[in-house]
């Protein structure tokens, strides 16, 4: 399989990236770690890139049903045709830490490091993809 990184030279999409994040706050999702999706139906828990990538599936990115389902599953990061739907240039995405981390000096973390290792909300990983991909701040 061939992999398509023109993504990699594109531009964050603002619109796509509103979406997501609306939707980390909108109590829609439970918040799960490990995978995309662990579960289930009304079981079900997510990782915030599990989120991102329902949220680019309803709104026009090019997977299929059947491939959503094996990708929630099995993954537990963003597919090539979710990185391009939201411009991002990494499956796993990088976030700017908001507020200092006494166990840690790096300025920024993982999206899978952010949910599943250092606990932050969706509410905070909806917040730090804005301060880093959205905001003034987003390209110092």
């Amino acid at each position: 399989m061939t992999v398509n990184r023109e993504h990699l030279l594109l531009p964050v999409n603002r619109e796509h990236l509103l979406l997501f994040t609306a939707a980390l706050r909108s109590g829609e999702f439970e918040q799960g770690r490990g995978r995309l999706r662990v579960g289930k139906g009304d079981d079900a828990t997510y990782c915030c890139l599990g989120v991102a990538t329902i949220i680019a599936h309803r709104n026009g990115c090019p997977i299929s049903d059947e491939e959503l389902e094996d990708i929630l599953l099995k993954d537990s990061n963003l597919p090539d045709a979710v990185m391009e739907f939201y411009g991002l240039d990494s499956p796993n995405p990088g976030l700017k830490r908001l507020v200092p981390d006494p166990t840690c000096d790096r300025p920024m973390t993982s999206a899978i490091g952010a949910n599943d290792d250092h606990g932050w909300t969706f509410d905070v990983i909806a917040d730090a993809f804005e301060r880093t991909y959205l905001s003034d701040e987003a390209g110092e």
